[in-house]
C-alpha cells in the first residue's frame, strides 16, 4: 500500500510531533509558573500595564500563528489520525490547545486581580484592571488569538 520510505517518514513525523507536544506542554507550564510565582509586590505606577500581561499575550499571539500545528501536537494524535486529519483538513475549535490557552489567560486574570489589591486607591485599582484587560481584549481582537479564545471568553473577561 505505502512505499517503505513513506511509512518511515510518517513515523518520524509522528515521533517529532510527540516531542513538539511535550515541548509545548513544557512552555505552557513555564508560563503558568511565571504567572503563579510572580514576586512583584509593588503597584505599577499610575495603574499601568503589567509586564507579565504583555509577555503572556504576545507569546500567545505568536503561538496562535501556529494554531493548527499546536492543536495537532497538543492532542498527541496517533499516526493514523494525523494522516486522516491532514488529508481531510478538519478543524476543531474546542481543542486541548485552546483549553490550555484559556486556562493560562484565566490564571493571568486572577494574578492581575491579586496585583490590583496593591493599590490603596480604589480608582487606581480599577484603572489597573481596565488597562490590563483592555490590552488583552484589543490584542485578542486584532490577532488570531481572538478566534482561539472565542467571543464568549472575551466578553466574560471584559464584563
Amino acid at each position: 500500500m505505502w512505499p517503505a520510505s513513506t511509512v518511515v517518514d510518517l513515523r518520524e513525523i509522528a515521533t517529532r510531533m510527540g516531542r513538539w507536544g511535550l515541548e509545548m506542554r513544557a512552555r505552557v507550564m513555564e508560563l503558568e509558573n511565571l504567572i503563579r510565582h510572580d514576586s512583584a509586590k509593588a503597584a505599577i505606577p499610575g495603574g499601568g500595564l503589567h509586564c507579565i500581561t504583555k509577555y503572556v499575550v504576545n507569546y500567545f499571539i505568536a503561538a496562535s500563528q501556529w494554531r493548527r500545528t499546536l492543536e495537532l501536537v497538543s492532542e498527541g494524535l496517533p499516526l493514523k489520525d494525523f494522516i486522516t486529519m491532514v488529508h481531510d483538513n478538519r478543524h476543531q475549535s474546542n481543542t486541548h490547545f485552546c483549553a490550555q490557552l484559556c486556562w493560562i489567560m484565566d490564571l493571568l486574570e486572577s494574578n492581575l486581580e491579586a496585583k490590583s489589591k496593591f493599590y490603596k486607591d480604589p480608582e487606581l485599582c480599577s484603572v489597573f484592571m481596565m488597562n490590563n484587560l483592555r490590552y488583552i481584549v484589543q490584542k485578542a481582537k486584532n490577532s488570531e488569538l481572538g478566534p482561539i479564545l472565542g467571543d464568549d471568553w472575551i466578553r466574560k473577561i471584559w464584563l
